[in-house]
């Protein structure tokens, strides 16, 4: 009967051990070339505050928050890809990554949510023109990895 109670002690242990130990986040990287097989899975599988974000350091940076952000949304279910006005690359450069938008071809659209500005673009190839501003405006290769930061969908 000991050797019972004894048992059933160790496996509640074991439970909550394996049910509540914290959980640690590994950083997660997709290449430039990955970026098509991202948007598509977004656009399949994210609702409305579904998000996916790629990060890197221009050549020029001095330190992580001078990296780059640029993002796919869903925003009243409508997938884009997004130019947040946060940090000091993206508010520099948005007249420049304005330029080339519109240089592609595309109409970017000044946005405001929760008081975070951002320029946004709808319509068109988006996944080309996201990896035509990392390869083109900051010349980095296909093959580079990007940090990547989703939610709301399941990657891979």
């Amino acid at each position: 009967m000991k050797l019972i109670i004894v048992f059933l002690i160790f496996l509640t242990i074991i439970f909550f051990l394996v049910r509540y130990k914290p959980r640690v986040v590994l950083p997660v990287t997709v290449t430039v070339n990955e970026v098509p097989r991202v948007f598509a899975k977004l656009k399949a599988n994210g609702a409305d505050g579904a998000f996916a974000t790629f990060a890197f350091l221009p050549d020029n940076a001095q330190g992580g928050e001078d990296a780059v952000n640029i993002q796919f949304s869903v925003e009243n279910g409508r997938i884009g890809l997004d130019w947040v006005l946060e940090g000091p690359t993206n508010i520099r450069d948005q007249e420049k990554i304005n330029v080339f938008m519109r240089g592609e071809g595309f109409m970017p659209e000044r946005r405001e949510v929760n008081d975070v500005a951002y320029w946004r673009v709808e319509k068109g190839d988006l996944a080309a023109l996201c990896q035509k501003i990392i390869r083109e405006v900051y010349h980095k290769p296909s093959d580079m990895p990007l940090e990547f930061i989703y939610e709301g969908f399941r990657w891979p």
